[in-house]
């Protein structure tokens, strides 16, 4: 634990030292007096600050998609193991990527048992970013010196491309919208071919009620339409000038698909993954997409 002296605490110490100098020169009994309450309030003060920053332990957790340049959110979560509350802790949090690092401050009135807070976050490239508790301090009890600790608690996360729209247009090859927008009458309009392994939340449209019922087991429906024209993310053929522009297109049209509750796969350079549906299937396709070009940096 460490220390540091505010401007009030500065004064507090400057006027102790005088008045023990004037107490060891003139030999007053009252000044002697003086001098020793003001240090047992000195001394007092600092074991009431040191049990506050004791028993404490910190847990930080971003939200689940967190992309680039744009606002997201992280919670920090403080455990109290003693029995009396703390009081006035300040939190210090960095955001590490490779372009920068960026301070924020939390504070915490009072943490009996746990608190926790939500804060925003904006980083701003795509990438492994990680976010880590530096430093509790506190000016408990009488804000005349800030203890504090250093605290290495952190947390990687992916940052995925910032989501860039790309204009939808029509295949006529196809019949159909080349980038998933599917007919108003919504999916499942195409012929039915058969019975599919089931896709965690999968759009309640596309389950095969019947096997429920007669085998116990969630199948999906295959339709003509998907099977003849799977939806394919090609981010070498898109128009974005650059390859930022190209990832963050991507990444607008894997939202979209899944919005849409589409199947779709990615093409990244040569490395394919088949088409599916899901949050895992978009944790796994915006992950490649974050981290194209990063895993040497």
């Amino acid at each position: 634990m460490k220390l540091r002296v505010t401007k009030a605490g500065f004064f507090y110490a400057l006027v102790t030292i005088f008045i023990g100098v004037a107490a060891a020169n003139t030999g007053n009994n009252l000044l002697f007096v003086m001098l020793s309450l003001l240090l047992s309030f000195m001394w007092l003060s600092g074991v009431f600050a040191r049990y506050n920053l004791k028993g404490l332990t910190f847990e930080v957790e971003p939200s689940n998609n967190v992309f680039a340049e744009k606002e997201a959110f992280a919670t920090i979560r403080v455990k109290n193991e003693k029995r009396l509350p703390a009081f006035i802790l300040k939190v210090k949090l960095k955001l590490k990527s490779s372009a920068n690092d960026e301070e924020t401050f939390i504070i915490f009135p009072q943490v009996k048992d746990v608190a926790e807070k939500v804060f925003p976050i904006f980083p701003k490239e795509r990438g492994i970013a990680t976010l880590e508790i530096v430093q509790v301090s506190s000016l408990f009890p009488l804000a005349l010196f800030v203890r504090y600790l250093e605290v290495k608690k952190e947390t990687k996360f992916v940052v995925y491309p910032k989501p860039m729209p790309i204009l939808l247009h029509f295949d006529s090859a196809f019949g159909r919208k080349r980038v998933g927008e599917r007919p108003k009458d919504g999916l499942g309009t195409g012929e039915f071919l058969g019975l599919r392994e089931y896709i965690a939340f999968a759009p309640r449209k596309l389950i095969h009620w019947k096997s429920l019922a007669k085998r116990g087991e969630l199948k999906l429906k295959k339709l003509a339409e998907e099977a003849e024209n799977p939806l394919m993310v090609e981010v070498e053929k898109l128009p974005g000038r650059t390859l930022e522009e190209k990832l963050s297109q991507a990444t607008f049209l894997v939202l979209k698909f899944e919005s849409l509750s589409l199947p779709y796969g990615l093409n990244l350079f040569g490395k394919k993954i088949p088409p599916s549906l899901g949050p895992l299937h978009k944790k796994r396709i915006l992950t490649e997409l974050a981290l194209y070009g990063k895993e040497k940096a």
